[in-house]
């Protein structure tokens, strides 16, 4: 496809999808960069697992999670 007729196609687009369009290309020009070997800009959402391993933790931690809750309820 042209870039002439992706200019069409957008000049067509309503007022108030542009920035959704816009978005998208970022996306698009994000995933570009990235496969190209440049640095991934951080998402926003953590990476499940990324420490799995790392921290110990009592066998009991759960002991007062009724009592905590009642302090949160009333």
């Amino acid at each position: 496809m042209s870039y002439e007729t992706v200019v069409m196609k957008l000049r067509s687009v309503p007022e108030q999808y542009l920035s959704q369009v816009s978005d998208f290309l970022d996306l698009i020009l994000n995933q570009r960069e990235n496969s190209e070997g440049s640095p991934r800009k951080p998402s926003g959402h953590p990476i499940l697992g990324l420490a799995e391993g790392e921290f110990t933790y009592p066998d009991d931690i759960n002991l007062y999670d009724d009592e905590i809750a009642e302090m949160f309820e009333g």
